[in-house]
């Protein structure tokens, strides 16, 4: 970074035009600037949608990884936990909502 282009007012829709020109290189270097120069209440927002916010809170290092989530729902599966007995089967569907709930409920 030069000295002059830290003083520089950028004009965010002239930067959005070049974003669309930049080299993948280019645009890994912006992300790594990024994650140094944004506060760190606003890093969320930042990769909100691209990574597992729960894994990079602090202080949690423990928590269960995506694989290891869809095995504990395949095992509820095969133990039977997703059958009504009175009307047979679930519906995947809605199992499938019920669990993206769950997971996004559980700390």
């Amino acid at each position: 970074m030069t000295s002059t282009a830290v003083g520089q007012r950028v004009d965010i829709g002239k930067l959005r035009v070049a974003r669309c020109r930049m080299s993948r290189r280019n645009l890994l270097s912006v992300a790594y600037r990024a994650i140094e120069l944004v506060t760190r209440a606003r890093l969320g927002a930042l990769v909100a949608g691209m990574v597992q916010l729960d894994l990079l809170t602090e202080g949690r290092r423990d928590a269960p990884s995506l694989l290891e989530q869809v095995r504990t729902f395949h095992d509820a599966c095969l133990r039977g936990d997703y059958y009504d007995t009175a009307k047979g089967p679930l519906s995947p569907v809605r199992e499938a909502f019920a669990l993206l709930r769950r997971l996004d409920r559980d700390p």
